[in-house]
Order: structure tokens, then C-alpha cells, then sequence
């Protein structure tokens, strides 16, 4: 028997928070079946490598068990064919077990696409990721940034903040990026306030995502998108259509995070700002 039909064959289980995670994420994307978004956790984990963000993660051991067949997880075999050359692939070519290896990565990848789409809707975040993507290189040979929260500069400085701590998860190294106000000649000090804030003695230490956005909110005053009280009240006024100017405090920060756009009719909320809205505003 293959490696493929055996796959197929084998039954794959969740349990607690995983499960409750999947059942949610699935509902609030708009999805009538839970095998879509469950073979996108699985690409997304294989995707983010073994030095990627939750590398560590341990699925849930308790609680009530999702179950589904391989079938059904990994769909047609040649569906099927895929996900595993591409854990393979992941696993230097070799399987040790590959049904273990399948529901760590839907447990973990589940968790990924929770930190990207941290309201649910995964597939609207993508959408949305993919649409503000560059079709081709600008001709300067610069590469181009994408707009709204989770790309641009944040994601270029989050970069950076892995270089100096790999092992922060990437949502860790945006909230930095965020709390340095999208600057690079503060990314250094903001990473040694953070390490300080978490009691991390060496740069191997793991700081989690729960820790971060409190260190945020208790030592810098700022809400989960890096907002202060002055950003959050400019940002109020912009949605209510007050002419505001591109040079005032704050409009060059929330520009950086892609909540405003600034033309010829002046500074306006953008696309993900809109929807973003009143929970923009809240502290």
C-alpha cells in the first residue's frame, strides 16, 4: 500500500481548543464544510517551516475530538499527492509517521491562521493579502509594499525583529514593530524593553503573543492594532470625515499601517480601515 492510500485510509483526530478553533474559524469564514479550512492549516504549517512561528505548539489532548477521515481531510488522491510530497519535502523526503506529522500541522496551522485573521474570517484576510499584492516588480527594482495591517513596513521591520530573536513568533515581532511606531532606529531599544518587560534573560527565550500584547497595553498605553490615545483620537476624527493634514501627529503612523490613504481629496480611511472601524478606536 502507498504512502498516499494509506493516508487516505488512516483517521485524523483534534481535540479542545484545537477543535472549538476549527469549528469557529470555519463558521466565521463562511465555510458549510471544515475539510477546506483544515487543508489550509495543513499547507499553511508545512509552508511556515519547522523554525516558524508555534513551533513548539501542543495540540489539545483533552476535550471533545473532532474526527474525520483521510478522505476527507486530504481530499482526491491526487489532492492527497500534494500535501504529502510537500511534507516530504519539509521532512528532507522522508516520513517517520505521517499521520502524526498531518495532525500536528493541522493542529498547528490552525493556530497560524488564528494569528492572522485574529476575528476569524480567514479567507477575507487572505483575499485581501493576496489583492494588495504587487502583480510585477516596480522598475526602480525596489520591491514593492503592500498596504493595510500585516504587510509594508511592519512586516519589513517584524523581519528584522526575527533576525535578532528568531524564535518570537511573527505576530510578537509585529506587535514590536508596532510599539517602535513603524521606526527602525527604535526597533533595538523597543526588543530590549520587551525582553526586560518578560523577564527573558537570553535572546533564546521564547516571548508569546499573550505576553506581548499585554507588556503593550500595560507599559505603553496601546490597543491590540499599536494605537495610543492621541493616534486613536486622530483616527476617530478621520473616520468622521474631519479634514485633517497629511503632516499632523499620528497621520504618518496610522498611513504606515495601511488604516489611512492620503490623495488629492485629502486624508481618508482606507479599505481595511473602514472596516476595521470603531474597533480601530478602542483602548
Amino acid at each position: 500500500m502507498t504512502v498516499v492510500e494509506t493516508a487516505l485510509r488512516a483517521t485524523y483526530h483534534l481535540a479542545g481548543n484545537d477543535a472549538l478553533r476549527l469549528r469557529r474559524m470555519t463558521r466565521e469564514s463562511g465555510l458549510e464544510a471544515e475539510n477546506v479550512l483544515s487543508r489550509l492549516a495543513i499547507v499553511e504549517s508545512i509552508a511556515a517551516g519547522s523554525q516558524g512561528p508555534f513551533a513548539d505548539y501542543q495540540p489539545s489532548q483533552r476535550g471533545r475530538t473532532k474526527e474525520i477521515k483521510g478522505n476527507v481531510l486530504l481530499g482526491r488522491p491526487r489532492q492527497a499527492a500534494l500535501i504529502l510530497a510537500l511534507l516530504a519535502r519539509s521532512q528532507d523526503g522522508g516520513f517517520n509517521d505521517p499521520r502524526a506529522a498531518l495532525m500536528w500541522h493541522w493542529a498547528r496551522g490552525l493556530r497560524l491562521l488564528d494569528a492572522r485573521a485574529p476575528e476569524g474570517d480567514v479567507l477575507h484576510v487572505l483575499a485581501e493579502q493576496l489583492a494588495s499584492k504587487p502583480v510585477s516588480a516596480p522598475d526602480d527594482g525596489r520591491r514593492a509594499r503592500r498596504s493595510g495591517l500585516g504587510g509594508g513596513i511592519r512586516d519589513e521591520l517584524a523581519a528584522a525583529v526575527g533576525r535578532q530573536v528568531p524564535r518570537w513568533p511573527t505576530e510578537v515581532r509585529r506587535i514590536v514593530a508596532m510599539v517602535a511606531r513603524l521606526d527602525p532606529d527604535r526597533l533595538d531599544a523597543t526588543v530590549e524593553r520587551f525582553s526586560a518587560e518578560a523577564g527573558l534573560r537570553d535572546r533564546s527565550a521564547v516571548l508569546s503573543e499573550k505576553v506581548a500584547l499585554r507588556i503593550m497595553h500595560d507599559k505603553w498605553k496601546l490597543n491590540r492594532l499599536g494605537l495610543d490615545v492621541e493616534d486613536r483620537e486622530m483616527f476617530r476624527r478621520i473616520l468622521a470625515g474631519e479634514q485633517v493634514t497629511a503632516d499632523e501627529h499620528s497621520v504618518p503612523f496610522l498611513k504606515g499601517l495601511g488604516l489611512v490613504t492620503n490623495d488629492r481629496s485629502g486624508v481618508r480611511p482606507s479599505t481595511m480601515g473602514r472596516r476595521l472601524g470603531e474597533e480601530a478606536i478602542q483602548p
